[in-house]
């Protein structure tokens, strides 16, 4: 019998309920189920793992963020709290060589790195660096909004900036040092709005970008903007695009689109550009983060309080939701 799939489920919600969920997806999606991981911390809207998986990192989104490091396992217990310097963290890159973990608040527009104690759990902050300036759209871009922060293929930092239409590059050093790299940094369409990244391990310098306020998604090759798809079927306001994710052999792309709720499926061609093939409902209001697998795509669906899983083709096509889970206001899937 194949073995489950298991992952957590970050949610917004009070610090006195259940806040970190744990699903579990047999061999038979219909029969997945939802349990309840982990109450005590308020809005841990983005998860992530310490390099040997022992400690769970929290983002504790709000106007004081703040970073919790928890043990994971069966009797899990908070180990260290650490204030983020910034409003609503919402995304966390764990860097293994250099033993450091970032942290991206969105509102204030910075982004923060703390280092690791040797058992994983985190110090204090030991970099911050605060972005300033303002974009072309007055009601989402009035400031910078730092959104996520992922390596590219090699090793160093790229920091997608919302409300600047940016992604700012960084370094880091052996002695936990982190530069700034302004050169490397890439400036994309006025009022785009870039949320995530997607960097591929096939190709040696390109990367997949996000707009969450134009819909679309750009591959950029040595910071040189190659492609731009749309991920939407229609032009009705109120559409944000949200996550990007690639199957295990980076053959498929799909992002989730907010307001149409729907899933883009794009192709990836020899060359790394992109292909439209579909666009499906993702079953659900508001799809905030994705999640795939070699027979599934999972969305966590914030608006309507919903995990849907739709089947995925040998070809990476997607079924309509097989099976829709009640859990609050999910955010983000993390695999355990």
């Amino acid at each position: 019998m194949e073995e489950a799939v298991r992952m957590l489920i970050g949610t917004y919600g009070p610090k006195d309920q259940d806040t970190i969920f744990e699903l579990r997806i047999p061999e038979d999606p219909e029969n997945a189920t939802i349990t309840p991981f982990w109450r005590g911390t308020r809005n841990p809207s983005y998860l992530a793992f310490s390099p040997d998986r022992r400690v769970l990192y929290a983002v504790e989104e709000g106007t004081s963020g703040k970073i919790h490091s928890i043990l994971w396992g069966k009797e899990p217990r908070i180990l260290t709290s650490e204030e983020t310097s910034g409003a609503d963290p919402c995304h966390i890159l764990v860097d293994q060589k250099n033993r450091l973990v970032f942290v991206s608040n969105y509102t204030s527009g910075s982004l923060a790195a703390f280092p690791m104690r040797d058992d994983g759990a985190l110090l204090q902050l030991t970099f911050l660096d605060q972005h300033t300036g303002h974009g072309v759209n007055p009601d989402r871009q009035e400031g910078p909004h730092v959104h996520c922060a992922f390596f590219d293929q090699q090793g160093d930092i790229l920091s997608c900036d919302l409300g600047l239409d940016r992604i700012f590059a960084y370094q880091t050093r052996e002695d936990r040092t982190i530069l700034k790299d302004p050169a490397r940094d890439i400036t994309l369409p006025a009022g785009s709005g870039p949320r995530h990244l997607y960097v591929p391990h096939r190709f040696t310098d390109l990367i997949y970008a996000v707009s969450e306020l134009s819909g679309e998604v750009f591959v950029i090759r040595s910071g040189k903007i190659l492609q731009e798809c749309s991920v939407r079927d229609n032009s009705r306001d109120g559409n944000t695009t949200a996550a990007v994710k690639a199957d295990s052999r980076e053959n498929h792309l799909y992002v989730s689109n907010r307001g149409d709720d729907t899933i883009a499926h794009f192709s990836i061609g020899p060359d790394g550009l992109l292909s439209l093939r579909e666009i499906v409902p993702c079953g659900g209001k508001a799809p905030r983060d994705i999640l795939v697998t070699d027979r599934y795509l999972v969305a966590a669906n914030q608006d309507s309080s919903t995990i849907t899983i739709l089947l995925r083709s040998i070809d990476g096509a997607l079924s309509d939701p097989v099976c829709t889970l009640s859990c609050p206001h999910p955010s983000c899937l993390l695999p355990c």
